[in-house]
């Protein structure tokens, strides 16, 4: 409980705009009591997650890894991430485009 409520302390000593909503920081403080990864794409969850050595990922290396493990079909993985694209997804456009076209290719 005391790591907790020193947790909860450092993230809202954060400035406003960076601090978590109550959701996100349940979400942190879950992956760290289960010493569970985090898979987010919140720029600020990430932060704070690191700040707490949590293990934390995003869609980008989650489908990487779903291709990897044959979960899904490069080709697939490419039509998702498209897809998530086009409706507005913030991620980082050439490790996405290189991504895609890699898995287009059907490369793992």
């Amino acid at each position: 409980e005391h790591e907790t409520d020193d947790m909860l302390e450092q993230i809202w000593a954060e400035p406003y705009q960076n601090r978590l909503g109550p959701e996100d920081t349940s979400a942190l403080l879950l992956a760290r009591d289960l010493d569970a990864m985090l898979l987010t794409g919140d720029r600020q969850l990430r932060k704070q997650g690191e700040k707490q050595e949590v293990e934390v990922h995003g869609l980008l290396w989650a489908l990487e890894n779903f291709v990897e493990e044959e979960i899904l079909k490069p080709k697939v993985a490419a039509e998702k991430l498209e897809l998530v694209i086009e409706q507005g997804a913030l991620l980082p456009p050439k490790e996405s485009q290189r991504m895609i076209s890699k898995w287009k290719r059907g490369g793992f």
